[in-house]
C-alpha cells in the first residue's frame, strides 16, 4: 500500500457511487410512474381548450429522460372539451394515444393534442 492509495480507493468509490446513481431509473415504459402517479387528481381541474394546449411551449425532454419528474404545468388537473380524431389503443409504451381537436372538422395533418391513458392490466392469460 502507498500513500496514494487510499486518495486512489476513495477517487474509485465516488465514482462508483456517482454513476449508480445515473442508473437507477427502472420505468417498464417511457415516464410511466408519471403516467399512473394519482397524486394530483384531488385537485379542481383548470378549464383549458385545445387552442390553448397548442400554444403552450413544449417541454424539453427527450426519450432519453425515461423517468424525468413532472414540472409545471404537469402538476396540474384539466378539463377538455374536445373532438375525438384518432385512438391507438395498447401503443408499445402501454398507453392508449387519443388524438382530440377543437373542430370536428379538422382535418388529419393538421394540429391536435394528444392525450394518453394508461392502458388497464391486459386480462389475457
Amino acid at each position: 500500500m502507498t500513500p496514494r492509495t487510499p486518495a486512489l480507493a476513495a477517487a474509485l468509490a465516488s465514482l462508483a457511487i456517482g454513476t449508480a446513481r445515473g442508473q437507477t431509473c427502472t420505468e417498464p415504459h417511457y415516464r410511466w410512474s408519471e403516467k399512473i402517479d394519482s397524486a394530483f387528481a384531488h385537485q379542481a381541474p383548470k378549464d383549458v381548450d385545445v387552442s390553448d394546449m397548442l400554444a403552450w411551449a413544449p417541454r424539453a425532454i427527450t426519450a432519453k429522460d425515461k423517468c424525468a419528474k413532472r414540472i409545471g404545468r404537469e402538476k396540474n388537473i384539466y378539463a377538455v372539451t374536445a373532438y375525438v380524431r384518432r385512438i391507438k389503443l395498447r401503443e408499445s409504451d402501454g398507453d392508449w394515444h387519443i388524438e382530440i381537436t377543437e373542430e370536428e372538422s379538422t382535418p388529419v395533418p393538421a394540429s391536435c393534442v394528444i392525450v394518453e391513458i394508461p392502458a388497464p392490466p391486459s386480462t389475457d392469460h
